[in-house]
């Protein structure tokens, strides 16, 4: 992990990192202590990390690549920035691949069985992905948990 410089300033090469983070955990509606506790980690570190203050292990991102429902390759570049040199950003779909993103995602038994997903969300999924071009088949799992986090009473 990396710290922070001295003074407490925050490590300037991943400032919209920890403002994603933090957006994404908002958005699902959990708390700093809930994210936490789903990611095994202490709250205080939600909180160092929602302000760039330190950087997760790499195993860490992972988690809270499954956890925000957000591509952990976004994660990665946006903690990681000097590693861009050494990947290729991804590229957008072409407009005549529309469903590439909805193919991968049903398609993958693993991504399904980890989060639940069984076949009366993938018809409500099937039903929103109408409603414009989704890009990454992870951000069905992002607007699947939002979808949750909404109906929990």
């Amino acid at each position: 992990m990396s710290k922070s410089r001295k003074g407490g300033e925050s490590l300037d090469t991943r400032e919209s990192f920890g403002p994603l983070v933090k957006e994404q955990r908002q958005a699902l509606g959990i708390t700093q202590a809930e994210l936490a506790r789903r990611l095994g980690v202490k709250p205080a570190y939600i909180s160092i990390i929602e302000k760039n203050l330190r950087r997760p292990s790499l195993p860490l991102l992972q988690r809270m690549s499954d956890v925000l429902g957000v591509e952990s390759q976004t994660l990665f570049l946006l903690s990681h920035p000097e590693a861009k040199v050494l990947l290729r950003a991804p590229t957008p779909s072409p407009a005549g691949n529309r469903d590439e993103a909805w193919r991968s995602f049903t398609e993958d038994k693993t991504l399904l069985a980890r989060h639940n997903i069984g076949p009366q969300e993938l018809k409500v999924l099937a039903q929103i992905k109408k409603l414009g071009e989704i890009q990454h088949s992870r951000d069905f799992v992002y607007i699947l948990n939002a979808i949750r986090q909404a109906l929990k009473a």
